[in-house]
């Protein structure tokens, strides 16, 4: 047999609204619970990358990073402050900063975002490494779900 439960329209608009303030605590939680997840999967791919020498012999593909670019990647990785935008929320993971091969042509270092780039897409001497594209392949479902349930327990704990 069918139940049908009848709830005031004044009470819903009510639980809505009260709810509606401690919104921006709520999506922040549920996005930084996600992107925690997304991160140490980042981490782990920065530390599974193949190493590879500084350089190779003249033509040859190189394949992965260095020691010291596995570190400056790792040590570089970050996650922003959430921000508002025309009514969505959102955060980035990614790197900043300089690694420590200061160069004539990079006199403060290599921009780290220029390394994680380079690895990922591959340059002229370079093979690709997709270590990003893995981390949101591989972390996507895990991280959407730790966000469902973070707003689940911050849902239930507001009322």
């Amino acid at each position: 047999m069918a139940k049908c439960e009848v709830i005031s329209v004044d009470n819903f608009i009510k639980d809505i609204d009260a709810r509606s303030k401690d919104f921006k605590n709520i999506a922040g939680a549920s996005l930084y619970k996600g992107a925690a997840i997304l991160a140490d999967e980042l981490r782990k791919n920065i530390e599974a990358l193949p190493e590879r020498p500084r350089s190779g012999k003249k033509g040859e593909m190189l394949k992965g990073a260095t020691k010291d670019q596995k570190a400056a990647l790792l040590s570089h990785m970050g996650i922003t402050k959430m921000m508002q935008k025309d009514g969505s929320y959102d955060l980035k993971i990614g790197f900043q900063g300089y690694d420590d091969d200061i160069t004539p042509k990079y006199p403060q270092g290599h921009p780290v975002s220029m390394i994680a780039r380079a690895i990922e897409s591959g340059t002229s001497f370079l093979q690709k490494t997709p270590f990003i594209s893995a981390t949101k392949k591989n972390a996507k479902g895990p991280a959407e779900e730790a966000m469902k349930k973070e707003i689940e327990t911050q849902w239930q704990t507001e009322k």
